[in-house]
């Protein structure tokens, strides 16, 4: 029996470490050589050496990054931010050019045109009575890969007429504006609503696949009509002045932040400006607006009037938009300064101050707005240099780029590695408080749904927020329909694989004394589904929820 262990166990850490597992430190190049390492050559040691190498290298990959290295996916729209970024501080001759090609080309659909990945799907799978994620939308997608190639000097490889006549598909001819799919009377009412960033992209990358405007001239002033229209000019509101990002009050298109905000601002005047019309806004009351969120007495913005956790995103978009509609601010060097200043530890940009969480989006969107803003050059050379190193090793992959960057290990990454040791009595090798502190800071007790559990990540921070750009492995609500991908920010997976590594690192009586496990086994049994209404889902358990009348046909989708 020991030996039949031990030899499934070598098998599983074969595959584990052909799955990429366990790299070195530059992980995309060790990638890239593996992918083009050629035919395969026999073990000039022993398999044990080789297991033993690869937990060496675990090791290695922990001492150089001070965390558990965790590879998310790649996506059309992390690769347009990270095209971008490196191309807006002047080094995207630093990218593996050929392999970010090859990868957006992959998403392509040669007879239709288009491009599609698992972000797309999601969007088509929306279950509006559970959430809708943003900047996702099929038609976002495209203008990403769009945009991405076109950086690379690659639009060749696409039919441009194709792509032209996709995106004039996603008008709405009702309200004008763009929505994210085919506009069609037959989609549900909420795909149906037209918004500000389906209309900045649409209408970015049709000033870029078109040779002009002339044949679509009263679509073009409707547009203009249609972006002046979401700027609020009622001065009894107190959003007055700020651009909202829909014309529905029922819809929030932009989820995880009140509207409005500079987000939705920035697409709208960016908008304007491609058609040389952006002083048909209200200025007067966009200054009035800019000077509700702007905290002069220390230099930043808020994201919006109700003081949302985005200032340093907000900032530099504030300081972009404000030199473009000449508001004056009461110390333009301070405010370049204190979006300069607060770098993290990483070198790249946190989206604010209090939420220490950095997403490829929130320094995507820094570098273009001081780009934009013609405030790049308040970065040195070693600056960009670690700006860019960072994008590179902590966001890209062998192809593409990750919305989320390494250093969120996973309950699954974490579970894997302590398991993994396990088995060879090798925990000891491993960081045990590290392991302990990443597990313990990722558990939760809700006091709005009374449920005990873990988030299905960690490392960060004691103020937990989620991430503003919801990547798949953890927000993959909605119908399944197109898409099959199952991820949850907490769940009974996430809650298993913690307290079963809490058990092998000898941990689980000292999380115990701290934390009610008692309740905690009481949540889980109350998340079983008991009501034979729903014969499909009677007897299972919910993801994460207890069972609850109020909540029974929210649960049931789930």
């Amino acid at each position: 029996m020991i030996m039949k262990k031990k030899l499934l166990l070598l098998i599983g850490f074969v595959i584990l470490v052909s799955v990429g597992f366990l790299y070195p430190k530059n992980m995309v190049q060790f990638e890239v050589e593996k992918n083009s390492s050629g035919s395969l050559q026999m073990a000039s040691e022993t398999n044990f050496d080789h297991i033993n190498s690869a937990f060496a290298e675990k090791v290695n990959s922990y001492d150089a990054y001070e965390v558990y290295p965790q590879l998310y996916k790649p996506s059309l729209q992390a690769t347009f931010y990270g095209i971008i970024s490196l191309d807006n501080l002047g080094k995207l001759d630093q990218a593996k050019k050929t392999d970010l090609i090859n990868y957006i080309m992959s998403h392509y659909n040669v007879t239709t045109g288009l491009f599609m990945d698992k972000y797309a799907y999601r969007y088509l799978d929306t279950d509006f009575s559970q959430i809708y994620y943003p900047l996702t939308s099929v038609l976002e997608v495209n203008s990403y890969a769009v945009f991405a190639l076109d950086r690379l000097n690659n639009l060749g490889l696409i039919d441009v007429n194709k792509m032209v006549n996709f995106i004039w598909s996603c008008y709405n001819p009702v309200s004008s504006g763009f929505i994210g799919q085919p506009y069609s009377s037959d989609l549900e009412d909420y795909f149906k609503v037209s918004t500000a960033d389906n209309t900045y992209y649409a209408i970015k990358t049709l000033d870029l696949l078109m040779s002009n405007w002339n044949s679509h001239t009263q679509e073009r002033d409707d547009l203009i009509s249609y972006i002046n229209s979401l700027q609020i000019t009622d001065n009894s509101n107190w959003r007055f002045g700020g651009f909202i990002n829909d014309l529905d009050p029922n819809f929030d298109s932009l989820p995880g932040f009140a509207e409005p905000y500079l987000f939705s601002s920035y697409y709208s005047i960016k908008s304007l400006i491609i058609f040389g019309m952006e002083g048909s806004i209200n200025i007067n009351t966009f200054h009035l607006f800019l000077g509700s969120i702007y905290n002069s007495g220390v230099d930043f913005f808020y994201s919006s009037p109700n003081q949302n956790r985005s200032n340093i995103v907000a900032s530099a978009i504030g300081l972009d938009l404000s030199l473009l509609t000449g508001y004056a601010l009461n110390d333009e060097s301070a405010l370049t300064n204190f979006i300069y200043s607060h770098r993290n530890n990483l070198g790249i940009w946190d989206g604010s101050t209090t939420i220490q969480i950095h997403e490829l989006i929130d320094t995507f969107q820094i570098v273009r707005s001081l780009s934009e803003a013609g405030k790049i050059g308040v970065l040195s050379f070693t600056d960009v240099e670690q700006i860019v190193d960072v994008i590179i090793t902590y966001f890209g992959r062998d192809q593409g780029f990750s919305l989320i960057s390494i250093d969120y290990p996973t309950m699954t990454l974490l579970h894997t590695i302590v398991s993994s040791f396990d088995l060879y009595e090798k925990v000891s090798d491993l960081d045990l408080l590290e392991i302990y502190g990443l597990i313990t800071e990722a558990y939760v007790y809700e006091d709005i749904i009374q449920y005990n559990g873990f988030y299905s990540y960690s490392n960060i921070g004691i103020s937990w927020t989620p991430f503003r750009s919801f990547p798949i492995e953890f927000y993959s609500s909605g119908y399944k329909t197109f898409s099959n991908e199952i991820g949850y920010e907490i769940s009974h997976r996430a809650t298993f694989e913690a307290l079963d590594s809490l058990r092998k690192i000898f941990k689980l009586d000292d999380f115990g004394l701290d934390y009610d496990l008692i309740k905690l086994k009481d949540d889980i049994l109350d998340s079983q589904f008991l009501n034979p209404s729903y014969p499909e889902q009677h007897g299972a358990f919910t993801y994460i929820y207890g069972y609850d009348t109020w909540l029974l046909d929210y649960l049931s989708r789930n």
